[in-house]
């Protein structure tokens, strides 16, 4: 096991995005001592020169032979009011509630491997051998919470992903070819539909042309690679979780509520928060074609 005595033990816990967002922290933290991690996906930390350990949160012994031996720091965002009050951005409460230091916003880090590089080279070259004149886009029009309900519709208690007429107005009315990373399927001709592992999905994310994405993984992922795209806000606020290389779309004059998803004897008011209108779905369209990812709201 080594030594762990007089190390940070730092635990990430919730989804892919999130944990991307501490990566900053843990790395700047690791300048005073070493840092392991606890977290439910390792995959983000492999080959991190940074990170001394990385341990899974399924793993049994956690307190034995990890925990106890080091100096355990659980840092929880969402209950910081500089994060709550759209002040920080989740790296920025991330490296608050670490080093005592916010710092700016940049971008998470992912290490690839070599091989990891060629084996999505060679995906994005095929696609665009089968399609082509046509970009590589991933796409992500629905959150981890999502779920099919009648009639094929998308019910997300969160509020973060598309309602599914306006991803089938994306997918029918624009010129790419997309690569569906969610969880639900989607049947369209200009769709990919495949399973990728997450370290897949970090190497598509670095080889494709640009995104397309919901507030979730799939936009930190991206920009961890520099990518431009466009990110929806729901039931989220940019300020909390967005980049200055994306294009945030949200509707205007939406009165957003924040989702204090770890309190309790909340009021869900967010329901709305994304679905478009035929007009306003018609100006995305036209972003999207027109590849027009300079940073502006819509």
């Amino acid at each position: 096991m080594g030594n762990l005595e007089g190390n940070f033990v730092v635990q990430i816990d919730g989804g892919i995005g999130r944990v991307l967002c501490a990566v900053p922290a843990l790395e700047k933290l690791s300048e005073l001592r070493k840092v392991s991690v606890l977290t439910s996906f390792p995959e983000v930390f492999m080959h991190n020169p940074k990170i001394y350990k990385t341990y899974s949160l399924n793993r049994e012994y956690l307190w034995d032979d990890v925990i106890k031996h080091g100096h355990f720091l659980f840092p929880e965002p969402y209950f910081n009011h500089l994060y709550y009050n759209q002040i920080h951005h989740l790296m920025q409460s991330f490296n608050f509630l670490l080093t005592g230091d916010a710092g700016h916003v940049s971008t998470p880090n992912l290490y690839l491997t070599e091989d990891e590089k060629a084996w999505a080279s060679n995906f994005m070259e095929m696609r665009k051998q089968e399609f082509p004149g046509k970009d590589v886009v991933l796409l992500q029009c629905f959150g981890s919470t999502a779920m099919l309900g009648e009639g094929g519709t998308t019910q997300d208690p969160t509020h973060r992903s598309l309602p599914s007429y306006a991803a089938d107005a994306i997918c029918r009315n624009t010129n790419h070819l997309y690569v569906n990373i969610s969880h639900i399927p989607m049947d369209y001709s200009n769709v990919w539909q495949q399973q990728f592992t997450l370290r897949q999905l970090f190497a598509l994310a670095a080889h494709c042309d640009f995104v397309i994405s919901i507030d979730s993984c799939l936009s930190h992922i991206g920009a961890a690679f520099g990518k431009r795209g466009l990110v929806f806000f729901g039931g989220t606020f940019p300020q909390n979780l967005s980049y200055p290389s994306y294009r945030v779309i949200q509707r205007e004059g939406y009165p957003k509520h924040y989702h204090p998803n770890r309190f309790s004897g909340f009021v869900d008011e967010n329901q709305d928060a994304l679905s478009f209108d035929t007009g306003e779905l018609d100006k995305i369209i036209e972003v999207i074609n027109a590849k027009d990812f300079e940073p502006a709201q819509i």
